[in-house]
């Protein structure tokens, strides 16, 4: 390589380090000789950027992330231990990529060394966030539960409900619903106000159909006395009649009453959930308990079906429900 063309092209000197670095992964047979004078010339180029001012911090970032995304994760480590010592580890960025890096590898107790040698007061909320969304997809729960406590343990001024937040949606993508269970209850524990993150668990174990776990985080979020918005109560409402749980549909229905929660939209959707899952007896024990124009409407819904004369199913509606309000 001629110094020259490192010097006015900073991406050439970064095509060089990348092609050093691969020729090193893909090689079966190198001998420990071979492997140190690759490392050598990777070194030399490293030495040539910082020298020439080419934008040294820039390409040491965009080449340990080259190596990162390559999968090249102990040639990041390499790289990365020789800049520490030589001084050149000026930027927490470069810190975040390794850390990155060595989760992806799998090297839990390097993620926490390298967490340690950074300046624990400076260490940006964006990394711990990076760490969670990093391990979840490689079955790392335990690390990220490490995380959770050593952000505890060293930055307990900072709200870092984000990184929990972060956590709990990447463990959705990957489909570990009992590990959000995990982090919510963990979050719950340290005193953190998770309203909202229980908010988002209800939405997302709905969608995802997992209504067994979606109970479980609703009767936890009631528990701690979190708002719940009329979204969460249909999401739930669902479940339970998916689930053939009829008490906590009456439960919810009660709830609501109680609770002065009188929206329309709310007592008629627990009604027409009902008849839509064919829970014929539960509608039945639902009509008394809500609003009779409600009940009319949902009624009136139903005798409409099939049938183009709306007065006169509405007159059969309105005789339905006073009938069985003579009955309760």
């Amino acid at each position: 390589m001629r110094q020259d063309e490192c010097k006015m092209e900073p991406s050439f000197c970064i095509a060089a380090l990348v092609a050093e670095a691969k020729l090193e992964q893909s090689d079966q047979i190198t001998t420990m000789g071979k492997h140190q004078a690759k490392l050598g010339r990777v070194r030399d180029v490293l030495d040539y950027t910082q020298a020439h001012s080419t934008g040294g911090a820039t390409i040491y970032q965009k080449f340990l992330v080259l190596l990162r995304d390559s999968g090249s994760y102990d040639q990041v480590l390499s790289v990365f231990e020789y800049l520490r010592d030589s001084r050149c580890l000026q930027d927490d960025p470069l810190y975040g990529i390794v850390v990155t890096a060595m989760i992806k590898w799998k090297k839990r107790d390097l993620v926490l060394k390298l967490l340690d040698d950074m300046d624990k007061s400076n260490v940006p909320l964006r990394l711990f966030t990076e760490v969670a969304v990093t391990a979840a997809p490689t079955n790392q729960q335990q690390l990220i539960l490490e995380i959770l406590d050593y952000i505890h343990k060293h930055h307990a001024a900072v709200d870092f409900s984000p990184v929990y937040t972060s956590a709990i949606r990447a463990a959705f993508k990957v489909n570990e619903f009992d590990f959000v269970l995990t982090i919510l209850r963990k979050m719950k524990i340290s005193g953190l106000d998770a309203g909202g993150e229980y908010s988002l668990a209800v939405m997302s174990l709905n969608e995802a159909g997992q209504y067994d776990r979606l109970l479980c985080v609703f009767e936890e979020m009631r528990e701690c006395g979190y708002f719940v918005e009329k979204a969460l109560y249909k999401a739930t409402v669902v479940a339970a009649v998916h689930l053939e749980k009829r008490g906590v549909v009456l439960e919810i229905c009660g709830e609501t009453i109680s609770r002065d929660i009188t929206s329309r939209e709310v007592y008629s959707f627990l009604l027409k959930t009902a008849r839509w899952g064919q829970e014929h007896d539960l509608v039945e024990l639902l009509l008394p308990k809500v609003d009779k124009k409600v009940a009319s409407d949902v009624i009136l819904d139903s005798h409409l079906k099939g049938t183009t004369n709306r007065a006169a199913a509405y007159s059969a509606a309105l005789q339905e429900s006073a009938n069985k309000t003579k009955q309760h």
